[in-house]
């Protein structure tokens, strides 16, 4: 399957050997210019977590299974976690904005992307695990009020996210709340 040209521009950037691990990837997951997303409702807010407010972005589309007119069932819900390494990413970045909007748009779901608190000298792991599974309860309280159904709550990420949605998972589980439907 070829790359996206919308990337593959980008891919020199992870071999330029000017640039320290960091700014490559930086400079890699910068918002896209040239993108031209879909019609959708986004929201952005904070939410309560462990060690404080937790930036949170909401995605659906205005006309989304619990907004549109006559149709009865919800939407389905998806918290979104980016990557990162556990020490970089944010919101903003083209796995967690561009995805989030490809993810509401085409699923018709209702995508909650998470700013996870992330590592640094004085916020140790499991600071952003904690953040996870709180956004999880959040969204799955919140279900209703969101429209989405609360039955088909999922979690996903990339990289650093895929491991805080299977561990997110695993906290669900053993905690017996049963909130996830699924991981992606």
């Amino acid at each position: 399957m070829p790359l996206h040209p919308l990337f593959a521009d980008r891919l020199h950037l992870l071999a330029d050997d000017s640039l320290s691990f960091l700014q490559k990837h930086q400079a890699f997951g910068a918002p896209l210019s040239q993108y031209q997303s879909p019609q959708l409702l986004v929201t952005d807010r904070t939410i309560d977590g462990p060690a404080g407010p937790i930036p949170v972005r909401l995605y659906s589309r205005a006309d989304h299974g619990g907004h549109r007119k006559g149709h009865v069932a919800a939407s389905p819900g998806l918290v979104w976690f980016h990557g990162g390494s556990f020490v970089f990413g944010d919101l903003n970045m083209t796995e967690s904005d561009v995805v989030s909007r490809e993810l509401a748009h085409r699923a018709d779901a209702v995508v909650m992307a998470v700013d996870y608190r992330l590592v640094t000298d004085s916020v140790k792991f499991p600071t952003p695990l904690e953040d996870g599974h709180a956004a999880l309860r959040w969204f799955a309280k919140n279900a209703g009020h969101l429209g989405v159904d609360k039955k088909r709550v999922f979690v996903g990420g990339v990289s650093a996210g895929a491991s805080l949605a299977a561990s997110v998972s695993v906290m669900d589980r053993d905690s017996g709340q049963h909130l996830v439907r699924g991981q992606l």
